[in-house]
């Protein structure tokens, strides 16, 4: 039988799970040496919300799928905040802000990022100007239906008169990746630091599915949001799954030198 879906509720007790099964490391620190560094940006009415993400392989498993660990979060209230956090401009102190891997002293900045783009971030932010003017490492991303998406999962499309390329994503295929396939049960290297506030907690577990009868008389999970403090937090974790598929393909090159 073809396997089915069921409403669910993703609970603290799911983050503490994922805690205990990443390595033991704290946020602003990197569990293992990185191949690159993603950041993505939930843009809202006053401020920005945003994570940084490190992924790499297990060299001593290189058979393995990727790494990716969650190094820093938190909010902004200005594209500058943003291009300080992401290492593309010095912070006010003159210093740059990078991620260190103390066996080396390698240090990382983040090398791709998307941005979400939906209406109300493009008018009252201007993610185009700023996708533009970064477009070295961030992208614009908007999520959307199947209808949306022509029957794909994911597609791009010329923006900003062909300036960029806007990342559309099938929301609810992103959604599933990282409540379901990272979080709740398990199947990719996900990790979290043992130090994850609060905040993160209640935004991860702010989105829910609901089983809602359709016109047609049949039954589909939507996702519904809770709580005073949103899923913004969620918001960028499942804008670092729709960057997935692409770090894979980048990283395999790399695993391949490994294996050889």
């Amino acid at each position: 039988l073809p396997f089915i879906r069921h409403a669910t509720q993703i609970t603290e007790s799911d983050i503490d799970v994922a805690v205990k099964r990443s390595p033991q490391f704290l946020l602003k620190t990197l569990p293992r040496r990185p191949e690159l560094l993603t950041m993505t940006v939930d843009v809202q009415g006053q401020c920005f919300w945003w994570s940084v993400r490190a992924w790499g392989i297990i060299e001593e498993h290189p058979d393995v799928p990727i790494w990716s660990a969650l190094v820093e979060y938190g909010s902004a209230v200005s594209w500058d905040q943003i291009e300080e956090i992401a290492g593309i401009k010095a912070q006010p102190d003159g210093t740059w802000n990078e991620y260190e891997w103390p066996q080396t002293g390698e240090k990382f900045r983040v090398t791709a990022g998307l941005v979400d783009s939906g209406f109300e971030a493009q008018q009252n932010k201007n993610v185009y100007g700023f996708c533009i003017r970064n477009s070295h490492v961030f992208s614009p991303s908007k999520g959307g239906g199947w209808q949306q998406l022509r029957g794909m999962t994911l597609r791009t499309a010329p923006v900003a008169d062909d300036q960029l390329e806007l990342i559309w994503y099938d929301d609810a295929t992103a959604k599933q990746q990282l409540y379901y396939h990272c979080l709740r049960e398990h199947k990719s290297h996900w990790w979290l630091p043992i130090n994850v506030g609060p905040d993160y907690r209640r935004q991860m577990t702010a989105e829910h599915t609901e089983e809602k009868k359709q016109q047609d008389g049949t039954v589909r999970l939507e996702w519904v949001v809770s709580g005073a403090d949103g899923n913004h937090l969620g918001d960028t974790e499942k804008m670092h799954e729709v960057l997935r598929p692409v770090i894979e393909g980048k990283l395999a090159e790399a695993r391949e030198v490994i294996l050889a």
